[in-house]
């Protein structure tokens, strides 16, 4: 009876030790996912370019290297508050993109285009620039790179694609006179395209 109690007590500390060793291995291989959490977290965590804040300054320092002012701040956060106070994603998204299209129509950062020798073209604030340079510079501001740069390469196949788009909806919307947001929805469209691609999303954590 003894020899079985002593063969069963170590039966049980054997599969102890091999439990913990186990979960020792799993954590090592994966040290951001708690065990004891019922349901476990997710691992990737939430993207802070999510937050209105955060998503707001990074507005501004990479289209004007600087951040915003507390006024410029208060003002641009306002409306994606008001959004997500009501639980409403879509507004919140659309509102993401409407500041981010301010970005483009501000005399800060027009003189900057003018410096590196973009042409201003069009009468109409939403149509600042050709649409090659305007595309061109989606990937330099917001994916921070060059459209010809790595994941990309020299044949530059995202660019002439997002170009396409855009020109095709450009032309086939009415004129200005006839329907003046028409063509202001061609940009929005492209802008959100970028801000919501896996890339961007990736520079400040995970997609």
């Amino acid at each position: 009876m003894k020899r079985f109690i002593t063969f069963l007590f170590a039966l049980v500390l054997c599969l102890g030790v091999t439990q913990m060793v186990c979960a020792q291995r799993i954590s090592q291989q994966h040290p951001n996912i708690c065990n004891d959490c019922d349901p476990p977290p997710d691992p990737c965590g939430s993207n802070p370019i999510d937050d209105p804040t955060f998503f707001v300054q990074q507005q501004y320092r990479d289209f004007l290297y600087r951040n915003p002012t507390g006024a410029e701040l208060a003002n641009d956060v306002a409306p994606l508050n008001s959004c997500l106070l009501r639980g409403d994603l879509a507004c919140y998204n659309t509102e993401r993109v409407h500041m981010s299209r301010t970005m483009w129509d501000k005399s800060e950062f027009r003189q900057q285009s003018r410096t590196f020798g973009l042409p201003l073209t069009g009468d109409f604030t939403y149509e600042l620039y050709n649409d090659d340079d305007y595309v061109e510079l989606e990937y330099n501001i917001y994916l921070q790179r060059a459209s010809s740069a790595p994941p990309d390469d020299y044949r530059r196949l995202g660019y002439f694609f997002w170009l396409g788009n855009l020109n095709s909806c450009v032309s086939n919307s009415t004129s200005f006179y006839e329907c003046p947001g028409c063509s202001t929805q061609c940009y929005y469209d492209s802008i959100n395209a970028f801000l919501s691609s896996t890339e961007y999303r990736s520079r400040f954590g995970c997609p």
